[in-house]
């Protein structure tokens, strides 16, 4: 009776921490295509939760994004890292933003600002570096931006970049699905008073 009480106990403890357990899925933005700016590399992630991620939507302030990482390689040489941080709208007002994922979640389907302070939506999310002698903005399949070459030391061009590309998920949730917890803990107590019932 004692080791049938300690497995129980034990089973219920490994749900209540599998419950609390929370893995991170990470979408990578991934360029498809360039119209203009190709000698700039873009490094952009966006970091949601496996309960997001299960759900297949997911919410971020603007405080809680990554920052982007714009790289210069004109003729292929890496010149300079530009780092980017988001940007409240019009410098003062913090935004949400939200996004869907596809069917299979594979990409983001979907991504949109909410400003609460005028409740409106834009169509898309602005990043400066920390000069604002830069800025970026992104959707959910297009990146464009620029920079001041006087600021940066430049004397080539272009100083503009315009990407167009999708949101593809780099990891997925290491800890499974709610329903394959419940299945596991109906077969480990039901085990449990199997052989409760065998010994009698």
């Amino acid at each position: 009776m004692r080791r049938l009480i300690l497995t129980v106990a034990a089973t219920i403890m490994f749900f209540i921490g599998a419950g609390f357990a929370e893995a991170t899925v990470i979408y990578d933005w991934v360029t498809l295509g360039v119209e203009y700016g190709q000698d700039y590399k873009i490094s952009a992630s966006l970091k949601i939760s496996d309960q997001e991620y299960y759900a297949g939507s997911f919410s971020r302030s603007y405080a809680d994004l990554e920052d982007v990482v714009v790289t210069y390689l004109p003729g292929g040489t890496k010149y300079m890292d530009i780092t980017f941080k988001p940007e409240k709208f019009e410098t003062e007002h913090p935004y949400v933003l939200l996004g869907s994922l596809s069917t299979d979640r594979s990409t983001i389907k979907t991504l949109q600002v909410y400003v609460p302070d005028f409740q409106m939506y834009l169509p898309n999310f602005i990043f400066w570096d920390d000069g604002h002698d830069a800025s970026i903005a992104m959707t959910v399949d297009s990146v464009d931006g620029g920079l001041d070459p006087y600021a940066f030391g430049l004397t080539g061009g272009p100083y503009k970049w315009d990407h167009f590309g999708e949101w593809a998920s780099r990891t997925v949730p290491a800890v499974p699905e709610p329903g394959t917890f419940m299945l596991l803990g109906v077969g480990v107590i039901g085990m449990v008073f199997w052989r409760r019932s065998a010994r009698r």
